[in-house]
């Protein structure tokens, strides 16, 4: 069973030092170096000045979006408490909201400095394994918030809920799914893929750049989808968890995007069939 010890790592009063923002840190600098390590051949040394404000700036945008996106699907709860819209450190933040927030700030980024940086569409191919890695240790997050859990479950692995934080429909349930160890474990699994075989696979079959852009948000939206079955705490839209909503409007639109920027490369391979 998965005890969570609790948020705060050292109270001093007036400051507090939680686990959220130190794993916030953790996921930045390790998709930062995964990312650096597997572009640095690619770069020169004027292009690698510009590649940690990149970074700093698309992990920022991040965050903003990540929250803005949980603050809009509760604006009645923000509406009513609205110096709680910039808690982040309390939880709350929307995985797919993060990724609209840094593609945003990260192409505003490359706008201002495009003559000093590679395409952007090629650096975010470059990108995926990283993201995915900061997603996967960022949703220990959740752990340490005990938030993000699932139905109870009775498996050897069940996270255990304070009876103040469970949902007053399993009151009497000591444990749930760990929902955030799922995704994490699927995360760290596609970051793996990515890293070592997204590449090669792209160069293997001439594939254009943001195909593996694509790729992540088809697979990635995949798991999310399934994975919101088992999800206690899904924020609604018209009567449906919005998470499942958007992925099924990402893997449709990405699909139709990597399908049209490849099309010749698979029109050559239609035909040679």
């Amino acid at each position: 069973m998965l005890i969570s010890p609790g948020p705060i790592i050292f109270d001093f009063g007036s400051f507090q030092l939680r686990w959220y923002g130190l794993i916030m840190l953790l996921a930045f600098f390790s998709a930062f170096f995964l990312t650096y390590n597997s572009m640095k051949k690619e770069l020169n040394k004027e292009t690698e000045k510009y590649i940690f404000d990149w970074a700093l700036m698309t992990f920022i945008g991040g965050i903003i979006g990540a929250r803005l996106w949980f603050v809009i699907l509760k604006i009645d709860y923000f509406t009513d408490f609205p110096l709680e819209s910039f808690a982040i450190w309390n939880g709350g933040q929307s995985i797919q909201g993060g990724f609209v927030g840094g593609i945003i700030a990260s192409w505003i980024f490359y706008k201002l400095n495009q003559k000093n940086l590679p395409s952007w569409a090629w650096s975010a191919d470059y990108l995926m394994p990283g993201l995915a890695l900061a997603q996967a240790i960022g949703r220990w997050g959740n752990f340490f918030n005990i938030e993000a859990f699932g139905k109870p479950t009775n498996a050897f692995w069940g996270l255990f809920v304070p009876e103040t934080l469970r949902p007053l429909k399993y009151i009497g349930y000591k444990t749930f799914h760990p929902t955030f160890l799922y995704e994490s474990i699927f995360l760290l699994f596609l970051a793996v893929i990515l890293y070592f075989y997204g590449q090669k696979l792209k160069n293997k079959f001439k594939l254009k750049n943001a195909s593996i852009l694509m790729i992540y948000l088809i697979v990635y939206s995949l798991g999310r989808f399934f994975l919101e079955f088992y999800r206690l705490d899904s924020l609604i839209i018209f009567s449906f968890p919005a998470a499942q909503i958007i992925c099924l409007l990402t893997i449709i639109i990405c699909s139709m995007i990597f399908v049209f920027i490849n099309k010749e490369k698979l029109l050559y391979c239609m035909k040679k069939k």
